[in-house]
């Protein structure tokens, strides 16, 4: 059977509302993040009722207090969007304690092994609460702190849970750099085959003079993966994640746009995926 057609969306901001109202943004769907509370969602298909939101959950699994009080929040998010699953990040650390560590700063941690297992339990309370998907996202890591970045911890987390991937290619080119590896090797230890979403921007050169994430526009290497990727997998949404200039949001959007319709006539020609 033939797969459907992998959807084009882009993250919520005023100046995709502006392309959307001048009939410019060759997309099929709207990225939204945790921070938009229902009733901010609401207003927004108010704004916009003929287009398709879906929620990228991002850290909310991972925040102190409650995790049934976290999950409820979830609920109630996804109750008001068109979320084909959960996406949820591989973060090891605290909320917080990423931005500590990042500059060099000491911090108590549980070992990488209790992190890593602290997550799985996490992500299992979410999967017991809904009746839809979940997808983990690869992180970065940074030069004093690459675990999350491993792509082997990646593959068994995925396994551990038996949840899909949502490959941010972004955060694979800075974990890359961060463990001196070259990024196709990197992509390629990933379990590439559980791809359901990809996050595409563009990483810069940062502190440490390591890439970073910085949410940029899309490069040409940043292309080229993202074509390299396609090529081996179907995922079912491909978003662009940056948000801070109009022509730059519009000019990705085409030449993503025209990329996706190209993969999905040569696969409908054809083409095989694994």
């Amino acid at each position: 059977m033939t797969p459907a057609p992998t959807e084009l969306a882009s993250s919520m901001c005023p100046a995709l509302v502006e392309l959307i109202q001048a009939d410019d943004a060759p997309i099929d769907r709207i990225e939204i993040g945790p921070w938009f509370t229902v009733d901010a969602i609401q207003e927004l298909h108010q704004q916009l009722p003929d287009w398709k939101f879906h929620l990228h959950d991002g850290d909310l699994h991972n925040t102190f207090g409650s995790p049934a009080t976290v999950i409820e929040q979830m609920q109630a998010q996804h109750a008001v969007t068109d979320s084909p699953f959960v996406s949820l990040h591989i973060t090891l650390m605290f909320r917080g304690m990423v931005r500590i560590r990042k500059f060099g700063v000491p911090f108590p941690r549980l070992s990488n092994d209790m992190m890593t297992q602290r997550l799985i339990r996490r992500v299992e309370q979410v999967k017991q609460a809904f009746d839809k998907p979940v997808i983990l996202e690869n992180m970065p890591g940074f030069p004093k702190f690459t675990v999350e970045a491993d792509p082997k911890r990646i593959r068994s987390i995925c396994d551990a849970t038996d949840c899909d991937l949502l490959l941010d290619l972004g955060h694979a080119r800075c974990a890359a750099d961060n463990l001196d590896v070259e990024i196709h090797d990197y992509l390629s230890a990933l379990p590439l085959h559980r791809i359901q979403q990809i996050h595409a921007h563009g990483p810069r050169i940062g502190r440490w003079d390591k890439l970073e994430d910085m949410h940029e526009p899309m490069q040409a290497i940043d292309y080229d993966l993202l074509q390299w990727v396609l090529e081996r997998c179907r995922p079912q949404i491909v978003t662009l994640e940056y948000w801070k200039d109009k022509s730059a949001i519009r000019e990705q959007l085409y030449r993503l746009r025209d990329m996706i319709d190209s993969i999905t006539s040569q696969s409908l020609g054809g083409a095989i995926y694994v």
